[in-house]
């Protein structure tokens, strides 16, 4: 909802690797896999920043934190 890829980029898969504790707040956010254009790693990062915090992790899951990668593109 929050990823807008710059015009041309849409098709530019770019994936990030985030961080997130125990209550949904993140840790930790960078590029994993570069789609080699910069404007749509930014753009793919800003919708991470934005779409935080995200909803707490269930009571069951005993970490402290999960790490998780996120791929964006058509």
């Amino acid at each position: 909802m929050n990823w807008e890829p710059p015009k041309g980029c849409e098709y530019l898969p770019v994936t990030v690797s985030v961080k997130v504790d125990k209550s949904g707040k993140l840790l930790d956010c960078k590029i994993y896999k570069t789609s080699r254009e910069p404007r749509a790693d930014k753009a793919a990062m800003k919708a991470v920043e934005l779409t935080a915090p995200f909803r707490p992790l269930p009571d069951e899951y005993k970490g402290e934190s999960v790490d998780i990668q996120i791929t964006f593109g058509y």
